[in-house]
């Protein structure tokens, strides 16, 4: 506290001298015990701030010297310590705020301040995703998941060869298994592959995922197994057994369980599937494939389901078998209920369909552009 005074007190007369020079040139007469000096202002004082100085640097160092040798060192390392923190901090900075040339010069003015096993670490810190080096086991494993989440970062994506991604990410669960952002980071590029198989036996191992709901993980694993069926070499029905045992009522295992009956020759099992889905649930996707499977039929098709009650989703399917079996006017007076109450493109397109039939063209592209309205909205 002294020395900062001291400093401050040197600085005000220094400002002072430098504004007033004049002041600093007069002469200063001091006598004492008859001795007479005379010396001009500036420099007296200047004598002064050193003299002061002195008087604290020799109180500082008798204190040392009285404390030993070891509180010397003390001091001098503690000061050391303090500009390796602060040099680890200003490197964190950059880091963070991505400028990564001034990281990496500052970050080897930190070293020592970490034990030797954080070294490796630090070293990864200052290198950008696409800079990291191949996997290697060798490495400890905190190393080794460290340099991982850096390569796998999702913002880094395209500058990053998948292949280098993926492997690292493999490495991070070998050295922790059951590391969350790992398995998550791994999944994604799995199904972005379509490695389906790897996909499906990773969700098979993840148990407690913090970063993601039991439903998310349920629904990727429908989505999986969905894929899988589809795939030449695959038990189809087996992977729908599974996808079924999941959640039967699901829209994805519903409707491939629906096309499955179809091309077992069993058409009327996936009708069926489908209405009663239909009953309860308001899936249009669902609705445009029993559209496809019965409007063949015509009349008698709409005659089987006209009395079904439900969903709008079916409401608009009696509409389009109505129109199917040439029953233009009844078919017209479900769907326009339809139009007022509900913004859905699909509804639109389809009554842009009848109209552009009965040669009404102006009105069909009226609706064409109220579907592709509500569409754009919809994103």
């Amino acid at each position: 506290m002294k020395l900062k005074l001291l400093f401050l007190l040197a600085l005000i007369l220094t400002i002072a001298f430098t504004l007033f020079p004049q002041i600093a040139q007069e002469t200063l007469s001091i006598e004492a015990f008859g001795w007479q000096l005379e010396t001009k202002q500036g420099v007296f004082v200047v004598f002064m701030l050193v003299v002061f100085f002195l008087i604290w640097f020799v109180q500082r160092l008798i204190t040392a010297l009285t404390a030993g040798p070891g509180k010397i060192w003390q001091t001098l390392r503690t000061g050391g310590q303090q500009r390796r923190e602060q040099h680890l901090q200003t490197a964190l900075h950059d880091y963070i705020d991505m400028h990564p040339k001034n990281g990496q010069r500052t970050f080897k003015k930190a070293r020592k301040l970490l034990p030797n096993w954080a070294q490796p670490l630090l070293d990864s810190l200052s290198l950008l995703p696409n800079q990291q080096a191949d996997v290697d086991l060798q490495h400890k494993p905190l190393h080794v998941a460290f340099t991982a989440r850096i390569v796998s970062d999702p913002e880094w994506k395209a500058n990053v060869d998948v292949s280098k991604r993926q492997a690292h990410l493999e490495a991070w669960l070998t050295v922790h298994p059951d590391a969350p952002l790992a398995q998550i980071r791994l999944l994604d590029i799995y199904l972005e592959q379509q490695s389906w198989q790897a996909a499906l036996d990773l969700l098979h191992t993840i148990k407690n995922q913090p970063l993601r709901s039991q439903a998310w993980i349920i629904e990727k694993k429908i989505t999986v197994l969905l894929a899988l069926s589809q795939e030449e070499g695959n038990d189809a029905q087996a992977c729908l057994q599974q996808a079924e045992k999941i959640s039967a009522q699901h829209q994805g295992v519903v409707l491939a369980r629906g096309h499955a009956h179809i091309q077992a020759n069993h058409p009327q099992a996936a009708e069926k599937l489908w209405l009663n889905y239909l009953k309860k649930h308001d899936d249009l996707s669902i609705a445009q494939a029993t559209l496809s499977l019965m409007q063949g039929e015509g009349l008698a098709a709409f005659r089987r389901m006209e009395k079904i009650k439900g969903t709008q989703a079916l409401l608009w399917l009696h509409a389009c078998l109505a129109h199917a079996g040439k029953l233009e006017g009844l078919a017209e007076e479900t769907l326009k209920p339809l139009l007022k109450n509900h913004a859905c493109p699909l509804f639109w397109q389809t009554w842009a369909q009848w109209l552009a039939q009965k040669g009404e063209h102006q009105r069909a592209f009226e609706a064409y552009e109220q579907a592709i309205q509500l569409q754009n909205n919809s994103l």
